[in-house]
């Protein structure tokens, strides 16, 4: 769920759509969701924050890609 539909500001249409390819692109890339919460609260909290962990990678060039591309995706809603 993108920041401005957890924040009741609807949906801003390729802002929220480029959110959610970035959480599917970073689930798909490292196995995990990149936010996660003990109540929906938190869980909204955690996504308006939008500080991501990158989880380590056994290649620093592949990490170093793997962060930019999420990372400029993420980017375009702030």
């Amino acid at each position: 769920m993108s920041p401005e539909i957890c924040n009741n500001r609807g949906y801003l249409g390729p802002a929220a759509d480029n959110w959610a390819a970035g959480v599917v692109l970073y689930t798909i890339m490292f196995g995990v969701e990149p936010f996660k919460g003990h109540s929906e609260a938190d869980l909204f909290k955690k996504i308006n924050a939008g500080k991501l962990n990158f989880p380590k990678s056994s290649h620093p060039d592949f990490m170093k890609t793997k962060e930019h591309a999420i990372r400029e995706n993420s980017c375009s809603l702030r």
